[in-house]
């Protein structure tokens, strides 16, 4: 989960997710590519949904990442079965009622609870799920990408980053970088992807930055 303070700062983008999503949905369209000899072939691009998505996701955005992973899937026509993490399932359980409530069709999104290393792996090497969308830690990733690679099915995963934060001597506030980088290196306690892992910071004004950062 997340601090409350930073929940509620994310909920007003959960509905932009789905409404987006919703209106791709509405206007998506096949499309007739060039060709380079049109007179005697055509080329048609079809898009058509996998079957069932399975969706993995973490403990430390449990709303939000799940709300986007859905928001994909069922607006290209796909169901999905979603296996939150152990430490924080009840948020994306909650959300599948909410989206039940909301008039999506019975079956379309369904939650499996229990372990990454039981519920998460049967996810993957199930032969009905055609598409497997992970979010987690780097070690699990790589786990879940050979059982899907031997399966031979769709995958997807974002496995965090490296993120840095570069401060330069032209910065016009530094007590404002100061307190950016601070920000960035501790917001959800430090564990999500885009926390800054690295601090790049002017030689010129290293000193009295990192003093301040002190």
């Amino acid at each position: 989960g997340r601090p409350l303070r930073e929940y509620e700062a994310q909920l007003g983008r959960v509905p932009e997710w789905l409404e987006y999503h919703a209106s791709v949905a509405e206007s998506s369209e096949g499309a007739v590519p060039p060709f380079g000899d049109a007179l005697d072939h055509v080329a048609l691009v079809r898009r058509r949904a996998l079957g069932v998505c399975g969706l993995i996701t973490p403990f430390n955005h449990p709303l939000l990442i799940a709300t986007k992973k859905v928001a994909v899937a069922l607006a290209t026509g796909n169901t999905c079965v979603v296996k939150p993490h152990e430490a924080a399932p009840a948020t994306v359980v909650e959300l599948a009622k909410c989206l039940a409530e909301a008039g999506a069709p019975p079956g379309a999104i369904n939650v499996a609870c229990g372990s990454g290393a039981v519920a998460g792996a049967r996810l993957a090497e199930h032969r009905d799920v055609a598409k497997i969308d992970f979010t987690g830690g780097t070690r699990a990733g790589r786990v879940i990408g050979e059982a899907c690679g031997r399966a031979t099915k769709h995958y997807c995963a974002e496995l965090g980053g490296n993120c840095p934060v570069l401060v330069f001597d032209d910065a016009r506030r530094e007590r404002d970088a100061v307190d950016g980088v601070a920000f960035a290196a501790f917001v959800a306690a430090g564990q999500t992807c885009v926390s800054a892992k690295r601090i790049l910071i002017a030689e010129s004004i290293f000193g009295r930055f990192a003093a301040a950062l002190d």
